[in-house]
């Protein structure tokens, strides 16, 4: 047993009491349903016993409160203990139950990407004081600090296939039939191939950030996620299913339903008018005809119609699980449609969503509005702008383009109070926080200004003073003189498909309990919970990464690319003004890899594309020695000078560790091992290691494995 104590208890709107138990270490979970529970028990210590993540006891006072229980007893299947298995399913024909067994705790997934871990104790190292602008600083102590200007030549080296999208000029797109084509040549201005000084300048960013102890930067921190998690078998399925239908009356809608409209600049919503104790309603249709039963209606996916029908009132009806036992639902079958009035029949909206991979049987139908009892939705719409991974196909602010008069929506308040809406009755809901409030404060303090935003720049949030330009400019890298058929083929070809990252993914980007169960899982909705940190692409030898499916089913989905093949040289410079010791020994550090570990560039990055071997040279200005003299011999007098790179990128070692209070080499410390790991291309030489880093399939995808840590899956292979 572990010492506890019940807190936040309380009385949710419904009357329910909730609450949730504290442990020794800070920790909470939800006080599990059917504990008894009192307000008076609020802030009262107890003792808890735990099984594979799970509370399974309570006892307060030498008294149990709760004692978990095989919720179904062997042999019986009356409807009610069917009801209330089908309940902890979320309504899914799935044995949600195994969810909290040993065989469902929560094993190791795999990606071709991972996370470098957050700094430890969310310390942020400070940059150094900045220098002005208006002139450039000599090379001995200003402030304190020596001060250079110069530039760092870089050789590029592709290890594999390198991709980087160019774009259409204004007469290109004028001759194409298709203007959302994308364009698969290599990235190339006025014909010369290149790789862009924004993707280099971004690539450098991020590794200075990670290895200077700074902020968590580029990232949308305001932003929202979305989700929808009928059948999900975490506690977010709890959290969905208890917001959007009524658990004790199996399952009958929460939401409501109404038509959304434009008025100028203004969205409202005009609630669908009750009948028979109902908004809405079920109509059943034949998945092979698509026919909606007892009528010559067909409607494709995402589509609405006007129509009339016979209201009926809501009832239980018993439907079966996948193991043929039976529960209720509660819902109002319309069996009597028509496409023009009838007697006895009422005007609504037949509506179509999507078809689940021909799994759906049934469209929605909801009532007209009737009543002045609409209603301003306009704050919220910004909020459902931010959903970016939802199908255009369902984006009902684009349907009321061509329809002024308004659309169908299903919508509901929030325990926030926000509205939130969408196209079908079981729609996507913002999580309660955005991906801000899962980073530490301290890693996101604007009042700080850390190492990569001394070097390359600060846009201030709170104040115009703190803003300033950056002192590093990286150029276009360009290809070296002298070679030819760069490409890896004439012809463009086709990558494997890849969707956009998945941050909704939250057993991967959030921090997990080792030991936790599919229940226990960290999501966007846990409050105070950290994300993983940086995420980074391992390499991969790009052996089986083009598209051999059939193009005419993936149309939407597959694009064509040009990538230069492995072995490609380019060349490119980094010039900088006024930088300190330490901070060009932090641009030097994030470009001079140790040996055998490579950068990682472009598309295409998770099949293995993109890996690039920087080989950086430095250069030294001496401003002063340029303008005193004029010549030097037969040519002019630049003041330029090549150093060696180890005692800038002492110094910046030296600075990092001083301030995080440590005393081994920097590429020595925990947080730098995994970064390291994941550079490191012998790692694509360990038997195994394709399969370790490629996604998953969509049958391990569901079962929420919780993604190990670089240093973790390298291990893995040692082990065996």
């Amino acid at each position: 047993m572990e010492e506890a104590k019940l807190v936040n208890v309380r009385k949710s709107k419904k009357g329910k009491i909730i609450g949730e138990i504290q442990f020794a270490d800070g920790k909470k979970m939800s006080i599990p349903e059917g504990a008894s529970v009192t307000e008076s028990l609020n802030n009262t210590e107890c003792e808890v016993k735990r099984k594979d993540g799970n509370i399974v006891l309570i006892m307060v006072k030498g008294k149990e409160i709760y004692k978990k229980t095989s919720i179904v007893s062997k042999g019986k299947s009356n409807t009610v203990q069917q009801n209330n298995v089908f309940r902890n399913r979320g309504g899914r024909r799935n044995n949600y139950q195994r969810a909290t067994t040993p065989s469902m705790r929560v094993s190791k997934a795999h990606a071709p990407y991972n996370f470098i871990p957050l700094n430890d104790n969310n310390k942020v190292v400070q940059g150094q004081e900045r220098p002005d602008f208006d002139c450039y600083y000599k090379q001995d102590n200003v402030n304190g600090l020596r001060r250079f200007n110069g530039y760092v030549d870089c050789k590029l080296e592709t290890i594999t296939p390198l991709y980087i999208r160019d774009t259409y000029t204004a007469e290109e797109l004028k001759k194409k039939d298709d203007s959302n084509m994308d364009n698969p040549e290599f990235f190339s201005p006025a014909g010369a191939i290149r790789i862009p000084g924004s993707s280099l300048r971004g690539m450098t960013r991020t590794l200075v950030e990670i290895m200077s102890w700074g902020k968590f930067g580029f990232c949308d921190k305001d932003r929202k996620l979305f989700f929808r998690a009928v059948g999900d078998t975490t506690s977010l399925g709890d959290y969905y299913r208890g917001l959007m239908m009524d658990q004790e009356d199996n399952l009958f809608p929460n939401f409501r339903a109404g038509l959304l409209k434009k008025t100028d600049n203004n969205y409202r919503i005009y609630p669908s008018q009750e009948i028979k104790g109902t908004q809405i309603y079920r109509v059943n249709f034949d998945r092979k005809t698509r026919l909606v039963a007892n009528s010559d209606i067909k409607l494709k996916e995402f589509t609405f119609s006007k129509i009339y029908f016979k209201p009926i009132a809501p009832e239980n009806h018993i439907h079966h699980d996948f193991r043929g036992r039976p529960y209720q639902l509660k819902y109002a079958l319309v069996t009597e449609i028509s496409t023009r009035p009838m007697q006895g029949y009422v005007e609504g909206m037949l509506v179509s969503s999507g078809n689940l991979g021909n799994k759906k049987h049934f469209h929605w139908i909801v009532n007209m509005p009737k009543g002045n009892d609409d209603f301003d939705i306009t704050n919220w719409v910004t909020q459902y702008i931010q959903d970016e991974n939802r199908d255009e196909r369902i984006n009902l602010l684009k349907e009321l383009e061509t329809n002024p008069d308004g659309v169908p929506c299903f919508y509901i308040r929030t325990e926030t109070g926000e509205i939130v809406f969408g196209h079908t009755g079981l729609f996507r809901i913002p999580y309660l926080y955005n991906i801000g409030d899962h980073i530490p404060a301290e890693l996101k303090k604007e009042e700080i200004t850390d190492m990569a935003e001394a070097i390359f720049g600060k846009v201030s949030k709170v104040s115009k003073d703190d803003t300033f330009a950056s002192r590093v400019f990286v150029e276009d890298a360009f290809l070296e003189p002298g070679q030819s058929n760069v490409y890896l083929s004439e012809q463009p070809l086709t990558p494997k498909i890849l969707s956009n990252p998945k941050p909704t993914t939250f057993q991967h980007y959030l921090e997990q309990d080792p030991n936790c169960s599919q229940r226990s899982l960290n999501h966007w909705n846990a409050q105070g919970k950290s994300i993983r940190g940086n995420k980074l692409y391992w390499h991969r030898k790009a052996s089986d990464w083009k598209f051999e499916g059939d193009k005419t089913e993936s149309e939407k989905q597959i694009t064509s690319i040009k990538p230069v093949k492995p072995n490609t040289k380019f060349w490119f410079k980094i010039r900088f003004e006024n930088l300190s010791e330490a901070e060009l020994g932090a641009i030097l550090f994030a470009l001079d890899l140790p040996k055998g570990h490579y950068h990682k560039l472009g598309m295409g990055k998770p099949l293995g594309l993109g890996s690039v071997k920087i080989t950086p040279t430095l250069f030294i200005i001496d401003r002063e020695s340029r303008y005193n003299c004029l010549f030097s011999g037969k040519y002019w007098h630049l003041g330029i000078k090549q150093v060696e790179t180890k005692e800038f990128k002492e110094a910046f070692e030296k600075y990092v560790l001083e301030n995080i209070n440590s005393s081994v080499p920097l590429w020595d410390h925990k947080r730098m091992k995994q970064l390291k790991t994941m550079l490191d291309w012998s790692n694509t030489e360990i038997n195994g290691w394709h399969k370790e880093t490629e996604y998953m399939d969509l049958k391990e995808f569901r079962k929420r494995q919780v993604l190990p840590s670089p240093i973790e899956v390298k291990d893995k292979f040692s082990k065996d």
